[in-house]
């Protein structure tokens, strides 16, 4: 993973500020960056054969608990356009239906016998939708043919924000025997079996880390460090954590622009209030 890191580390520099702001403008587009970015992330997860969590699957070296785990880790990201088209289901919000879904893109029966033991990456996982960002990512390892001959993974993927524990996700049933993503049921479905919710992390930026330097005469000079997932580019989540803040500060602005019809309904209770203490006196 030291290569992701390295690939997602940025210094990026920013123009000055105003001496005092430099503080306020770092604080606020770190947590920006580290809560409010969006991102992908699997949410669920059906196994051919688990009935549940702490079931054991023959012939596979972790337990189902390790193989959620890893799950949890995977990195996802869209396609650009020069890459591939997707087919469009509509622009996936956080919470919003249907998923996105992620299979397996081979038939593992068929790997010869001095394979094994072989383990399944993220790059033997196939997504109309997304584009895994390290294929090395391990999944589960397969110790014999049989275990690869019956070994069938199902991925449902979203898009949010943050860190969301798996009963917290929406649409999550409460009431534990119901089944998660019951609406989603897409043609490419080789098989059925119980969905298990995951826990998600969307948050495509690590670690966030800003340095002020005061520069007389000009101002202060902001220096942010980034690391990213491999998912987001820096000076994107930088650009995006911008947008953000623009777009919050935008519904103040939409309230400033009501004050003049305020003023006057103001003036106008003030006369009223002016005229009654007048009538009173009298």
């Amino acid at each position: 993973r030291d290569c992701l890191l390295s690939r997602g580390l940025g210094d990026v520099y920013k123009r000055q500020v105003l001496p005092g702001q430099g503080l306020t403008v770092g604080n606020t587009l770190r947590r920006v960056l580290l809560n409010d970015l969006k991102g992908i992330s699997v949410v669920g997860a059906e196994i051919a054969g688990v009935d549940n969590e702490f079931s054991t699957l023959p012939g596979v070296r972790e337990s189902v608990v390790e193989i959620f785990l890893n799950l949890r880790d995977l990195v996802f990201t869209h396609y650009t356009p020069d890459e591939k088209e997707p087919p469009s289901q509509g622009e996936l919000e956080p919470g919003a239906k249907p998923f996105a879904a992620a299979q397996l893109k081979k038939d593992l029966s068929k790997l010869p016998i001095s394979s094994f033991p072989y383990v399944v990456r993220a790059g033997d996982l196939d997504s109309q939708d997304f584009k895994i960002v390290d294929p090395t990512q391990p999944v589960a390892t397969l110790l014999s043919p049989e275990a690869a001959a019956t070994f069938q993974i199902y991925l449902f993927l979203s898009v949010g924000r943050g860190y969301q524990s798996w009963k917290k996700l929406p649409g999550v049933p409460q009431i534990m025997g119901q089944r998660f993503f019951e609406d989603f049921t897409p043609p490419t479905r080789s098989h059925t079996g119980t969905t298990f919710p995951i826990d998600a992390i969307f948050m495509p930026v690590k670690r966030v880390n800003f340095t002020i330097r005061e520069n007389l005469g000009e101002g202060e000079y902001i220096y942010f460090e980034l690391w990213t997932n491999g998912s987001l580019h820096p000076l994107q989540a930088l650009r995006s954590a911008a947008k953000v803040c623009m777009k919050v500060m935008g519904a103040c602005l939409q309230c400033v622009d009501l004050q003049p019809s305020l003023t006057d309904d103001l003036a106008v209770s003030y006369t009223h209030l002016r005229a009654h203490e007048t009538r009173g006196n009298l």
